[in-house]
């Protein structure tokens, strides 16, 4: 019967077999592939076009089910979610897949809950490898929900159980290989023989797994070994076509954005494919996921955006709250989902919880939206309700109305300097730097931030890419104690760490580029220009020149104009009388407050201390710019800015 089918069914790798799995048994034909590559360019599409009518007729013949992982090719195919959504197989799983699963063994692992309960019931069954596999992702589970040792290696039970998973390789289900592999890595931080056993038998039958188990090995690439990592990437993508399951995507979307560039680029056309799938809270996770992989999409925020206004009947706070920051850290703004959001948050805050009402505060605020009905309407509510709320939770709510320049109540700010000592060190900075803004830090409380040595010390010496932003908050609050704050006289931060930090990955946007070319054509040389400079501020300028007194530029190796100064002031650059230091900042999109032409509250007060520090600024708006069609404009404007300043060539 099944002679016909034998060009159609082979492997695809040389001496491995294809099962069809009847529900009367089991019935096995096993084809050897010699010229296999060849074989396929040549006759796929006739190959597909025959092998489903070919199965019908078997089925027809058999009278019953025929399951072949080859159909998935041809037919999209349900998945069980569950099983793609928990990382161990259930016990239907298994049966599904061939064992023979005693119903006792069965319900004894379900109950069971601690790791001895489960090494019992293996010591004392004679467990064939499906079983045995299906007793590991219990025992994973119990070790993952409890503070249990992981240290099974002394336990000869576990020995034994892994053992068996290992002897009985071949006649695992695909089931249970893919699950043994990912949980026995999971639980084991040595390299046992069965390790490699199990990645040797993945590789083995990868093309002819299912997507959902090549998905679920992609999903855990950072405990496979290299080759086998890469082997079910690249499979994947060869299949790309079949995986039309949402929560699969999901799944490789929280686990997988960071393999490849051009892998996330498909993720992320599969998300924009498959997004009317996802229900209210799958959305926020996954604009989450592209938050949490550094990786900014544009596209799929936009489709996000619309799907989430469909689905406003599903809208929860604290998932809404979570989205529209996603959103604010990806710069990315939907006037509509925005209006929804608003008249949200508007008809509901008053029954949210105090943290909630913060978080609203904060995440308007890091969206650059001065909603002055709506934050006139919290802080109604704090003056009547100011008891209820943390030291902390105000704190955020200070700093969220200062990114927008709307200033906090006093009583709130009362409070805070009264319980200053109840906030954590970095509260404690964001609330003397949020009080900057207006020009209102109080003495006290910068000698008790600059005080705080040991917290110092462990924030501006350490490497790690999380602390870059409370160091740089430190630089411009130190910078604001010396050139703003009259009467003040320290302490401050030590000399040896007042400089800016090494930050990778520094780039200039399309508008810097094109402004700062537009300098160097006018200056004639791009030497007399420094771009992208860090200084001990805290902040990066566009564009930096030094200049004489009759405006004659120097280049950039003629004085120091970096960061690395003898003293790391940020007050002196080793610059000789006389010499003017020119910054061209470059005003984006992102240094406005939304929908307005006014400039964030921090923005302005980083413009406030460059010209502290005796910075002549040369503001570039980007609207400005942009509404300038040719370069002859864009030059004309920019000699215009530097006249009187700059002798230009």
């Amino acid at each position: 019967m099944f002679c016909h089918l034998r060009p159609f069914l082979l492997e695809l790798h040389t001496g491995r077999g294809i099962s069809f799995n009847c529900c009367s048994g089991k019935c096995s034909y096993i084809g050897f592939a010699k010229d296999l590559k060849r074989y396929f360019t040549r006759a796929m599409e006739r190959a597909w076009k025959l092998l489903i009518p070919t199965l019908r007729a078997v089925r027809h013949y058999h009278r019953q089910s025929v399951t072949v992982p080859l159909l998935n090719r041809a037919h999209r195919v349900q998945w069980n979610v569950s099983a793609i959504t928990n990382s161990s197989s259930s016990a239907q799983d298994h049966v599904k897949s061939g064992s023979s699963l005693s119903a006792d063994v069965v319900e004894a692992l379900k109950s069971a809950h601690k790791s001895d309960d489960i090494l019992a019931i293996v010591q004392a069954n004679e467990l064939n490898g499906n079983q045995a596999s299906l007793a590991l992702s219990a025992l994973k589970n119990s070790m993952f929900l409890s503070d249990q040792d992981r240290n099974l290696q002394s336990d000869t039970r576990f020995v034994t159980l892994i053992d068996t998973i290992g002897s009985d390789v071949t006649r695992l289900s695909t089931e249970s290989l893919v699950n043994s592999l990912i949980n026995l890595l999971k639980l084991d931080d040595g390299d046992p023989p069965v390790m490699h056993v199990l990645e040797t038998e993945c590789s083995q039958r990868l093309r002819a797994m299912t997507i959902r188990h090549i998905g679920f090995l992609v999903c855990n690439s950072p405990l496979l070994s290299k080759k086998l990592s890469s082997e079910a990437l690249r499979v994947l993508q060869l299949r790309w076509k079949e995986l039309n399951n949402p929560y699969l995507l999901k799944r490789l979307l929280k686990t997988s954005l960071q393999l490849s560039a051009v892998f996330a680029e498909r993720l992320e056309d599969k998300t924009l494919e498959m997004v009317d799938h996802y229900s209210f809270q799958d959305l926020v996770d996954i604009a989450g996921y592209f938050t949490s992989a550094r990786r900014i999409s544009t596209l799929v925020m936009r489709a996000i955006s619309y799907q989430v206004v469909a689905q406003r009947n599903q809208w929860e706070m604290s998932h809404l709250l979570r989205l529209i920051g996603h959103m604010g850290y990806s710069r990315y703004y939907n006037s509509l989902f925005l209006k929804e959001a608003v008249a949200f948050c508007k008809d509901g805050f008053t029954d949210c919880s105090t943290q909630q009402i913060s978080e609203i505060v904060r995440s308007f605020g890091m969206l650059r939206m001065p909603e002055t009905e709506l934050f006139s309407a919290v802080i109604t509510y704090l003056e009547r309700h100011l008891a209820d709320f943390s030291p902390s939770e105000l704190q955020t709510i200070v700093s969220g109305l200062s990114m927008v320049n709307f200033k906090p109540p006093t009583e709130v700010v009362v409070r805070l300097v009264s319980e200053f000592e109840s906030l954590t060190f970095t509260e404690q900075i964001e609330f003397c730097l949020a009080l900057a803004v207006f020009d209102g830090s109080s003495h006290d409380q910068l000698r008790r931030v600059f005080e705080s040595a040991d917290d110092i010390k462990e924030i501006m010496d350490s490497d790690k890419a999380w602390h870059i932003p409370t160091q740089l908050k430190l630089l411009q609050l130190n910078t604001y104690a010396k050139a703003e704050c009259p009467g003040y006289d320290g302490p401050y931060l030590p000399a040896e760490v007042t400089r800016y930090p090494k930050v990778r990955g520094l780039s200039q946007s399309n508008l810097q580029k094109d402004v700062v070319a537009k300098l160097e054509a006018l200056l004639g040389d791009k030497k007399f220009l420094n771009t992208l400079v860090g200084i001990d501020s805290g902040y990066v300028i566009d564009a930096e020149m030094a200049v004489s007194q009759d405006g004659t530029p120097y280049s950039g190796i003629d004085y120091n104009i970096s960061s690395n100064s003898a003293d790391h002031s940020p007050l002196r650059k080793d610059l000789t009388h006389g010499i003017t230091r020119v910054a061209v900042i470059v005003n984006g999109p992102a240094c406005y407050l939304y929908n307005s032409s006014e400039l964030t509250g921090r923005r302005l007060l980083m413009l406030r201390q460059l010209q502290a520090l005796n910075y002549h600024l040369i503001p570039v708006p980007f609207k400005e710019w942009s509404a300038m069609t040719s370069d002859s404009k864009k030059m004309e404007y920019l000699q215009q800015k530097l006249e009187g300043i700059v002798k230009l060539s």
